[in-house]
């Protein structure tokens, strides 16, 4: 996560390397229907 960029990276377990993102994070587990989101402005928006 980086606070000051608003980003964070996303790993799979494939992956050599991250993929930033800037929008909207998503997880959805293989045994879950529908998946978990949450957007980017959302998760760092002041407290």
């Amino acid at each position: 996560m980086d606070g000051d960029e608003r980003q964070v990276e996303v790993w799979t377990p494939h992956d050599v390397f991250p993929r930033p993102e800037r929008e909207r994070l998503v997880w959805q587990p293989p045994e879950i229907t529908e998946p978990f989101s949450v957007t980017l402005a959302e998760l760092f928006r002041p407290i």
